[in-house]
């Protein structure tokens, strides 16, 4: 059964592009698709913790529960970062 899981991301866009370019078999515009799933990136307004403003954007998934669980497991191994 198709499942649907969201990240709210703190990762500038335009690297949520390449990575999610990267891993397509073909993109239109900001939804990703691969052979078992489809992954949308939705811009939302930054975040503004005084004079820092902090990037959001919401990653959707959508494909086979293993699938999109894969994605996005592959995802945070991708952005995690250890002690900065």
């Amino acid at each position: 059964m198709e499942q649907v899981k969201t990240i709210n991301s703190g990762i500038l866009i335009k690297y949520l592009r390449d990575y999610f370019a990267g891993i397509a078999d073909h993109h239109d515009g900001d939804e990703y698709y691969g052979e078992q799933f489809h992954i949308q990136l939705r811009p939302l307004d930054n975040t503004v913790h005084g004079t820092i403003a902090l990037p959001r954007t919401e990653i959707v998934f959508v494909g086979e529960l293993d699938v999109v669980e894969h994605q996005m497991h592959l995802y945070r191994m991708a952005f995690l970062s250890a002690g900065g």
